[in-house]
């Protein structure tokens, strides 16, 4: 996953296959992950949101 920049994250739930299966739904489009890039910044917005319960998915800190 270097080069497109992918990382996949384990989990302790689940098996194998239960993973194999995740990566093929999504690769057939049939998973869209809800994602928000911010930058480091507004961290104090993302602390407030994700305390308030606002924040849908995940957010990744942009440190460009």
């Amino acid at each position: 996953m270097v080069l497109k920049g992918l990382t996949i994250r384990g989990s302790i739930v689940g098996t194998r296959q239960d993973m194999v299966e995740a990566l093929d739904f999504y690769s057939r489009g049939l998973i869209k992950p809800t994602v928000a890039t911010t930058r480091l910044e507004d961290i104090n917005d993302v602390f407030r949101q994700m305390e308030e319960g606002k924040i849908e998915g995940r957010v990744v800190i942009d440190y460009r």
